[in-house]
């Protein structure tokens, strides 16, 4: 089932969250197609982080700073 649905997903939609993701803090990229889970974002799928504290990205603020880079 899993398989199906990623099937289904452009990749520029998963980078697209994943910038996202990075925002927040709760991912980090390593290199230019690899990505790992951040501390605070192992918090957060353990249950034990409240993202109301955490950066919240929004579509300027994240893709602000992918243009500056």
């Amino acid at each position: 089932m899993a398989t199906e649905l990623f099937k289904q997903v452009r990749e520029g939609h998963v980078r697209e969250r994943l910038q996202y993701l990075e925002y927040a803090g709760l991912v980090a990229r390593l290199y230019a197609d690899t990505w790992m889970i951040t501390s605070e974002g192992s918090r957060y799928v353990d249950g034990d982080l409240d993202v109301a504290h955490q950066p919240r990205p929004n579509r300027g603020n994240v893709f602000e700073k992918w243009v500056l880079v």
